[in-house]
């Protein structure tokens, strides 16, 4: 109902608003939809390539005394159960909260520019901590806890770091920083129930035996960094400048 609010909205508003790609930040708006847009679509797209890069035989076999310790306190016994509420939770509820307190803002004053300015840094965001899990996985090779101690053949070596983690924390995150940057009043609600959502992403990936504690914290860290940096490049006027020997990128910072 929400959704259907906002292009109602966006529909009664855009007639006498000035396009969203120009005006200061139109430039902006056009390279960041488009890098958003085409690295979501090329990381779905080389889905089936991962599979073929993946390591065959671990790179980083046996668990610290840490992460041993976590996976015997945290596992569960249903660990199928954790699993599907991990994927849940980390493509689903956290985006669903995240981005709808958003759109909340965004409905104080609704337009097409709001609602790229507002959506793109989160889908960007999410885009970059993606593909970096997904390099820093098939570079580290480490085995998963339940292939280790059961087993288990499904990918069994990309255990480092948590890509669930990673999403969950990179919508989370960037929503709340652009929420800041506006001033929107749903702003703490993001901080605390968005992040809590991501979190709760990471704990049912080590309760599920997919992931140790260091890999969720890894993935955490992924995700908090594309969070916190990309919304703030949605800010800044970037200029790309050919040169000599190639291509220079300059901006305000």
């Amino acid at each position: 109902m929400r959704v259907a609010v906002v292009v109602l909205l966006l529909l009664a508003t855009t007639a006498h608003a000035e396009p969203w790609h120009k005006g200061r930040y139109g430039k902006n708006r056009i390279v960041h939809l488009s890098i958003a847009a085409s690295g979501m679509a090329l990381y779905i797209a080389t889905g089936p390539l991962e599979d073929r890069l993946m390591a065959d035989e671990c790179r980083w076999c046996h668990p610290n005394a840490l992460d041993v310790a976590a996976r015997d306190a945290l596992r569960w016994d249903k660990t199928s159960t954790a699993k599907t509420l991990s994927d849940f939770d980390a493509y689903g509820l956290t985006p669903l909260v995240s981005a709808g307190l958003v759109l909340a803002g965004t409905l104080e004053e609704p337009s097409t520019a709001a609602l790229i300015d507002d959506l793109v840094p989160i889908l960007e965001s999410t885009m970059i901590a993606r593909w970096a899990s997904r390099s820093i996985k098939i570079a580290v090779g480490r085995e998963r806890p339940d292939s280790h101690f059961l087993g288990v053949t499904d990918e069994a070596n990309v255990s480092f770091p948590s890509g669930h983690t990673a999403s969950a924390m990179s919508v989370a995150i960037s929503a709340a920083v652009v929420a800041r940057m506006r001033g929107y009043r749903s702003e703490p609600y993001i901080w605390a129930a968005g992040t809590l959502a991501a979190l709760s992403a990471g704990y049912l990936r080590i309760a599920g035996d997919r992931h140790y504690l260091t890999d969720v914290l890894g993935g955490a860290a992924i995700g908090t960094a594309a969070g916190l940096t990309v919304p703030y490049l949605m800010e800044r006027n970037l200029a790309v400048t050919p040169t000599r020997d190639g291509i220079a990128v300059a901006g305000a910072w």
